[in-house]
């Protein structure tokens, strides 16, 4: 899977992404947060919200850290977080 965010992501900012099969819809909802995972504390974290527009009931909350990529993601049913 992938998703490209631009240099200055902003809440409301809707991009593309992709996995195998389809395009999901990638909105960004917050930015500036501070996300604690087993593999440490990133300051400057964005958050994103991931759907399928064909299935919009699956929405996955994906946490991005600067420098590193996804740290966390969270779903309906299961929450996965980067470890050391």
């Amino acid at each position: 899977p992938w998703v490209v965010l631009g240099v200055d992501p902003q809440p409301g900012d809707l991009h593309l992404g992709g996995h195998p099969g389809g395009l999901d819809e990638v909105r960004v909802v917050a930015r500036d947060l501070t996300e604690s995972v087993p593999a440490g504390t990133f300051d400057g974290c964005v958050v994103t919200e991931e759907s399928d527009p064909e299935d919009p009931e699956d929405v996955d909350q994906i946490i991005y850290a600067p420098g590193v990529g996804p740290v966390s993601e969270t779903s309906a049913t299961v929450r996965l977080a980067l470890i050391p």
